[in-house]
């Protein structure tokens, strides 16, 4: 009941999204927003573990999406990066949700912003997330599959699934000996994404 009424402002950060050359130089390519769960639980929840029960913090994060959006659509432009991301559950998007979506695409129609969805959300309803995609890509956003590991990114087929670009979750494991196999499929599966369609 917090959620639905806090000022979401100070619980939002920015992390910076970049492309690192061989060299170690880099350039940001653009900042993925995200809300600080372990602030909000400090503040409005002591004492409780947010992500301990899954499909309680699934149900909190639909809340969150809600804020996010509300708060993109009252914020000083000026103070957002020139190009962010947004996490957002694309089954949960209800009617309202969509409209909140498109007057912020007006908003900040100088902006390039794109969505992120979790790529188990294209496996578990592709009908649902197929519409949902399909109308934001419309609006003029780009959608982000997330998630993604060695596993699951060879078996992926970013053009089919419509996605603009596929986000590969780092294992400090494929650092340590015996994960050859498992870097190699990841190394792999880029080209046939697209190079410049994997983060």
């Amino acid at each position: 009941s917090a959620l639905s009424t806090i000022d979401i402002g100070p619980f939002v950060r920015f992390q910076r999204v970049a492309a690192i050359r061989p060299d170690e130089s880099y350039d940001t390519v653009f900042s993925e927003l995200y809300v600080s769960i372990a602030d909000i639980q400090r503040a409005h929840a002591p004492g409780i573990d947010l992500l301990a029960q899954r499909w309680l913090f699934h149900s909190l994060t639909r809340e969150l999406d809600r804020r996010v959006i509300a708060y993109l659509n009252i914020v000083d432009p000026a103070s957002l990066p020139r190009a962010f991301s947004i996490n957002l559950d694309l089954p949960g998007l209800d009617p309202h949700t969509m409209i909140a979506l498109a007057e912020l695409n007006r908003r900040l129609s100088g902006y390039q912003m794109f969505i992120e969805a979790s790529h188990l959300d294209a496996f578990v309803d592709l009908k649902n997330f197929s519409n949902a995609s399909t109308r934001l890509q419309a609006m003029g956003y780009r959608i982000f599959l997330d998630g993604l590991c060695h596993h699951t990114l060879p078996l992926t087929n970013r053009a089919r699934l419509e996605a603009d670009s596929l986000k590969v979750r780092w294992a400090p494991a494929f650092e340590k000996e015996g994960m050859a196999l498992q870097a190699r499929r990841l190394r792999e599966a880029v080209p046939r994404a697209g190079l410049q369609s994997v983060i």
